[in-house]
């Protein structure tokens, strides 16, 4: 049998997120790009990938949801050629210029293009995956240098001894354009993702952001700090891009203000459109608050950070 791993690719919630306005320099290698400061944490909510040599030379990809209902699994909404997963294969082909032939198939459980990080959780144990399958012998700095050049989020998943030990990466103050990780330690609480039926292109919310004119100055000591306490001060937690997600989704404007009136204390993951929600608060008020309020429009996750 050829050799075959199963991977596990976590979510990720940003506990702070602190941005600031684009490099206008055009000959900044980063022009255009906004510096940013963000304390990222892993949570339990996962997909599944499995990656197995193929022995006749190809590659085949099988992407598809996860499914308990008895029509089965669905298959994901975008052509699989763009997924990245297959880019993350691809980029790896090329910078060791060989052939690394394999069947992967992901069952995907994190919801798309809300902020979760999960295309590029999935990227990161694709790399991390054939690295180990095909003895590649990359260190930690250079997968995630080649993780960086598929996605500003994807460096932060690449934590190889978290992956090998088969759990999340540890959470971490992600500075830079994404390309600089200080790991802090991890923090044990229990989280709800709200996720509406709408997302939030993450372009459009940093064009959003660029036309408010802020002058936002990053504070990484803050963050480290804020990061480091064995607690989450719930006043600490910020995201500079929650206005310019509301612009874009007036939506997510109103379900903030009804969370605000239960009274919970809700906060944006990423450029949106998902929500999350700490702690106890997030049991029994929020749920009946949903089936009120929000039958249909949003779901929820009850996961914990990990």
């Amino acid at each position: 049998m050829p050799p075959i791993d199963t991977i596990h690719t976590y979510a990720k919630i940003n506990l702070i997120l602190q941005v600031a306005p684009p490099i206008t320099d055009p000959s900044h290698q980063s022009c255009g790009m906004h510096p940013i400061c963000s304390w990222m944490h892993a949570i339990d909510l996962a997909d599944e990938i499995n990656i197995e040599q193929n022995q006749d030379g190809q590659s085949e990809f099988d992407i598809h949801w996860k499914s308990n209902s008895k029509s089965g699994r669905r298959p994901v909404e975008w052509d699989t050629k763009s997924d990245l997963i297959v880019r993350a294969h691809a980029l790896l082909q090329s910078e060791t210029n060989r052939s690394l032939p394999v069947k992967i198939t992901a069952s995907k459980s994190i919801p798309a293009g809300g902020g979760l990080g999960g295309g590029s959780s999935n990227a990161a144990g694709t790399l991390m995956g054939l690295n180990d399958l095909f003895e590649l012998g990359f260190d930690e700095p250079a997968l995630q240098a080649i993780a960086f050049k598929l996605g500003s989020d994807i460096p932060f998943f690449i934590d190889i001894n978290s992956h090998r030990a088969g759990i999340p990466p540890k959470p971490a103050v992600v500075s830079g354009f994404g390309n600089q990780i200080q790991r802090t330690p991890r923090l044990n609480d229990s989280i709800s993702i709200l996720v509406p039926k709408f997302g939030c292109p993450t372009g459009e919310v940093y064009k959003a952001f660029d036309t408010m004119n802020l002058t936002q100055v990053l504070d990484p000591d803050q963050v480290l700090k804020a990061a480091t306490l064995k607690k989450i001060d719930s006043a600490q937690l910020i995201n500079d891009l929650t206005e310019p997600a509301m612009m874009i989704q007036p939506e997510l404007k109103a379900i903030f203000a009804k969370l605000n009136d239960v009274p919970i204390n809700a906060q944006l993951s990423g450029s949106g459109s998902t929500i999350f929600v700490l702690g106890d608060q997030c049991n029994s008020k929020l749920r009946q608050w949903l089936k009120a309020v929000h039958p249909s429009d949003l779901t929820i996750h009850a996961a914990s950070l990990s």
